[in-house]
């Protein structure tokens, strides 16, 4: 049909001027090829049967009907266009010109009527050939645009298989990273305890400090490790879809941080009842654990922490659980962005942390189908929500 096949190259490699990532093996594209062109004889001999068969019904109509149906024949040409192009169109007007001109003598079987048939024929031809030009270039547009779109969901394809393995190579390089440094860094602690420990008198205040800055570097490098480490877990991580009583799992975490809830004189409150979920049990502790603590931990000097945790029915088979405190409250142009890694709106000496709880948040709500978002008015606190699907749409009354 006079498009001509494109081909894609079968090898693609990640490379990088410094050999950061590795060469992949060679991928294959398919080769997209136009519609085959179908021989003469299937062509032309279409055009030729729709052409009787368009005669034949003209001849059956001349009992019921005054003059011939130029439908008809215009539709015979259509559909010859349509399978074999302008050409095999062409046949048709053509044969059935020769048809007419044949029986021009005898108006009953032609296309004339009366003295205006040689005009009749005349348009007849013009608009026929123009019918099948027209439905020639409407098939060479559909292929072309056909081709068109397989060779863009190839690329696509393509470009998102070279994405997951680049991807899948960073969590990789990330999880080696974090845990191959974890040694050298409980080394580093652990002599900085032990010059703290046995020859801390021998050192001057100044030493003594530089000491302790160690010790609360190596700390703090420490959490940040295992953060790291929790993070590239979770995207390894097969989830295992299970009910999860809401009420129950907050109970136990309240228990888990009632040494932190003491310290910070937190005030936390559970309006039930709270529905029953369907999602992994340790990814959502982790995220309910760290909203939790967000929860507790972002509040103006002085003021007594206020945390109150209740669930509604977003739509049917959603349930959508709040957790809104007192705090400090987010921007507005902040919202979306607290929920990067390492992302931190505070000074580290301010309020401690790595700035990955709210990431691995997301990540983990994400992974298993729901969804995250806050609600935040600066200086009166913070709404944050998570969203899940409900166990068969039930909410469960906690005892």
């Amino acid at each position: 049909m006079g498009i001509e096949p494109r081909e894609f190259p079968g090898r693609m490699k990640s490379e990088s001027r410094n050999g950061g990532l590795e060469s992949r093996p060679p991928q294959t594209i398919e080769t997209v090829w136009p519609r085959k062109s179908r021989p003469p004889w299937k062509r032309f001999g279409l055009a030729l049967l729709t052409t009787m068969a368009a005669l034949a019904i003209d001849l059956v109509l001349r009992n019921f009907l005054s003059e011939s149906s130029i439908a008809l024949y215009i539709l015979a040409a259509m559909l010859s266009a349509w399978y074999g192009g302008f050409r095999a169109g062409a046949v048709v007007v053509v044969s059935t010109d020769l048809i007419n001109l044949l029986l021009f003598n005898n108006p009953h079987f032609s296309l004339a009527v009366k003295v205006h048939g040689a005009e009749r024929l005349g348009v007849f031809t013009s608009v026929a050939l123009l019918v099948s030009w027209l439905v020639d270039r409407s098939k060479r547009a559909e292929e072309a645009f056909r081709i068109i779109n397989k060779e863009l969901e190839q690329r696509v394809a393509a470009r998102t298989a070279a994405l997951e393995e680049s991807n899948k190579q960073l969590e990789d390089f990330s999880y080696s990273l974090a845990h191959d440094l974890r040694g050298p860094l409980r080394t580093m602690a652990g002599f900085a305890h032990i010059l703290a420990e046995d020859h801390g008198n021998e050192l001057s205040e100044g030493a003594r400090d530089c000491v302790r800055k160690i010790q609360l570097s190596s700390q703090r490098m420490g959490h940040l490790m295992l953060d790291l480490l929790a993070y590239t877990r979770l995207a390894r991580a097969e989830f295992k879809p299970q009910k999860v009583h809401l009420g129950k799992l907050i109970e136990s975490l309240l228990v888990r941080m009632e040494n932190e809830i003491t310290r910070c004189h937190a005030i936390v409150h559970v309006r039930r009842p709270l529905p029953s979920v369907v999602s992994d049990l340790e990814t959502l502790d982790n995220a309910l654990m760290n909203l939790l603590t967000n929860a507790m931990k972002f509040t103006s000097p002085g003021e007594t922490p206020k945390v109150q945790v209740w669930a509604e029915e977003r739509y049917p088979g959603v349930m959508r659980l709040w957790v809104e405190d007192n705090g400090i409250g987010i921007e507005l142009q902040y919202r979306e962005r607290i929920f990067g890694i390492f992302e931190r709106l505070h000074d580290k000496d301010t309020y401690e942390g790595t700035g990955i709880g709210l990431a691995l948040v997301k990540k983990g709500i994400e992974r298993m189908g729901g969804r995250v978002g806050v609600e935040s008015i600066p200086g009166q606190g913070s709404r944050f929500w998570i969203e899940l699907p409900t166990d068969n749409c039930e909410k469960q009354e906690e005892e």
